[in-house]
């Protein structure tokens, strides 16, 4: 018996099949129509864990949508936070250099001041010396 053959007896056609007649044999169709109560549960029960599935899998895609919008919201937040950051950083950087270039004309200003100072303390003390002599 062929491949074929083989089959037909589950398909529910018997070897009078084989003989070129096309009606079932009367045993395998009372045998078929016996097991068609459980095949129609089984296929009601496999359609209820298909649809099932299908409902989980919808329920993780939900799942996996919200946690990348979560996600990408955090790194929305974790990008405002960072640039917010670099432009206080930028601002204090900014006002350091500010500080210290102040500091910097001030010390020189100082610095002139005091040297300025010094001449004119020297100065005096010379008009004072020459005065001093000119007094004796």
């Amino acid at each position: 018996m062929g491949p074929v053959a083989s089959v037909l007896p589950v398909l529910g056609f018997g070897f009078s099949s084989m003989l070129g007649s096309r009606t079932p044999a009367p045993n395998v169709t009372m045998q078929v129509l016996a097991n068609r109560p459980q095949e129609e549960a089984a296929i009601r029960e496999a359609q209820q864990r298909a649809q099932e599935a299908r409902e989980l899998a919808e329920h993780i895609r939900q799942e996996a949508r919200e946690e990348r919008q979560y996600a990408r919201q955090r790194l929305e937040a974790a990008e405002e936070a960072s640039r917010r950051a670099r432009e206080e950083a930028h601002r204090v950087i900014t006002e350091m250099l500010e500080a210290e270039k102040a500091a910097s004309r001030a010390r020189a200003e100082a610095e002139a001041a005091a040297q300025g100072a010094r001449a004119d303390a020297t100065r005096l003390a010379e008009q004072a010396t020459q005065e001093c002599e000119r007094a004796r």
